[in-house]
């Protein structure tokens, strides 16, 4: 009896350490995993500013005004009238 729950505890033992090496390797495994991620979404977040600021420079008054001088569009121009109206006195 005592033989077998000698042998049954240090396989239990035994079962219990690898089981705790599994968990160990799975965990270093899923830190590789969380580091390429959380380096993935800083890429993302810093690529994301950048279209950002793209977006705002194209959407700008100032880009559109360099953009129609490049085309050659001219402002046009006031209408200066020569005969103006008088009010009614």
């Amino acid at each position: 009896m005592k033989f077998i729950l000698k042998n049954g505890m240090l396989i239990l033992i035994l079962g219990l350490f690898l089981a705790n090496v599994l968990v160990f390797v799975s965990g270093i495994s899923l830190s590789d995993e969380v580091v390429f991620y959380d380096s993935e979404i800083k890429r993302l977040k810093q690529e994301n500013l950048e279209l950002e600021k793209e977006a705002y420079r194209i959407g700008s008054l100032q880009h559109a005004a360099s953009e129609a001088a490049e085309l050659h569009y001219t402002q046009r121009p006031n209408v200066v009238y020569l005969d103006t109206l008088q009010a009614a006195r």
